[in-house]
């Protein structure tokens, strides 16, 4: 903490209590320049008997620091001896604790923290206030100076806005902070290239940010790949977990869990009485469907070579499928083989539709083997559209954002 505040360090051993003789040390190196005419915190937990602060001082003494103090972090209505206490500032030390700490305003000291820091929220307050600077405060005009505190505000606004207890939620706040970081990097770019080119600040400003307000512009306003931070937040752990339930080790993520979520909805449409996960790779599909309301059972049939012998064991009982209307759930399809073998598995039990669920693009795919008893064909494709209905489901499920829900809804056409 101290180190984030600013504050140099430096690190003895005490070895006072119930000693006669107590022992210091420097463990970090220091000389006179470090502490001589300067003014030493020390840091301790509490104080007892006062022998270990003691002892700290006679070891700092002949460095001739201006000033020593204490600062406790446990308050002397706790821990500390209001004696031990009083003998210390008899002495000359200042002792600092949280009783005796004047009233500060909290946020500041969060923000402050933060800042320094440089997490999530400190970057985020950098990059605003670095925009204020460079096109507010230095003389941004009329449709840039608009354009720019629309954007400031509605990132500002979207960032404590979203749900933070989502799965996901904070990636997307990081890259929405990322986003004004790169926006304000590019501006400096081109404005040193501007610069380079057409000496004169007014012109290496002017252009630069008409190039800022293009990008702004061109942004859309939720962060590019929002449902899909928020689809992997929500489905990884589960399909993972789901896995384990049953005996199985599935390390496979899809390609895009919001194009696998937009497939399975169209699938499920389609009025099936079951799906038939199969694993490992299929169960990372499991909880998309579960959500849609499918019931679900599963079967392990691990990767093998390239058309090589498949085995399959049955994890949940299989016998009412007999008859219904079943969703094989697979990943890819390569040589067919692992369909084949389902197939096999059916002879007596034959569903009386069966359709097939791959929730990898259709580049990995060899459709060509497909048999032809899975009379449906469901590939996950991506769209535009399928991120508005994958946050459409969450919305219904989860509070999606915390401050103005209704607005958000209707800002980024959930409504």
């Amino acid at each position: 903490m101290a180190e984030v505040l600013g504050l140099k360090t430096l690190v003895i051993d005490v070895k006072a209590h119930n000693r006669k003789r107590p022992r210091s040390r420097f463990i970090d190196k220091a000389g006179q320049e470090d502490i001589e005419g300067r003014r030493i915190l020390l840091l301790d937990d509490d104080v007892v008997t006062g022998a270990s602060v003691r002892e700290a001082v006679r070891l700092l003494r002949p460095y001739k620091p201006a000033s020593i103090g204490v600062y406790l972090n446990h308050s002397t209505e706790t821990y500390s001896k209001r004696e031990a206490v009083a003998g210390l500032e008899g002495l000359g030390i200042a002792v600092h604790h949280a009783a005796n700490m004047p009233d500060t305003p909290y946020l500041p000291s969060v923000y402050l923290l933060h800042e320094r820091m440089n997490t999530t929220l400190g970057r985020l307050r950098n990059a605003l206030r670095s925009f204020r600077e460079i096109f507010i405060v230095n003389g941004a005009r009329g449709e840039v100076m608009d354009a720019v505190r629309e954007f400031i505000r509605s990132q500002e606004e979207l960032y404590f806005s979203i749900n933070h207890f989502l799965p996901g939620a904070e990636e997307v706040r990081r890259y929405i902070v990322s986003r004004l970081e790169g926006i304000i990097n590019l501006y400096m770019d081109n404005r040193a290239f501007n610069e380079v080119l057409s000496p004169g600040a007014d012109r290496s400003v002017g252009s630069a940010s008409l190039y800022a307000m293009r990008l702004i512009k061109a942004d859309s306003l939720l962060p590019y790949g929002t449902a899909e931070y928020l689809a992997r937040g929500r489905y990884i752990e589960m399909g993972s977990r789901l896995a384990e339930q049953r005996g199985v080790k599935n390390e496979h993520i899809p390609h895009s869990y919001v194009a696998s979520f937009r497939t399975a909805l169209k699938a499920a449409a389609d009025g099936y009485d079951a799906a038939l996960i199969v694993g490992p790779e299929g169960f990372a599909y499991e909880p998309i469907f579960a959500e849609l309301g499918l019931r679900t059972v599963a079967i392990n049939i691990p990767e093998a070579d390239f058309d090589g012998e498949r085995t399959l064991t049955a994890l949940d009982k299989l016998s009412g499928l007999k008859g219904k209307r079943v969703l094989v759930v697979e990943d890819d399809v390569r040589s067919g083989a692992t369909l084949r073998k389902i197939l096999e598995m059916f002879k007596r039990r034959m569903p009386s539709h069966l359709g097939l669920y791959l929730g990898t693009d259709m580049a990995r795919q060899y459709l060509e083997n497909i048999p032809a008893e899975f009379k449906s064909r469901y590939v996950a494709t991506g769209s535009s559209d399928g991120d508005i209905e994958f946050l459409r489901h969450l919305d219904k499920r989860e509070v999606l954002f915390k401050r103005d829900p209704q607005l958000w809804r209707r800002r980024i056409g959930l409504d």
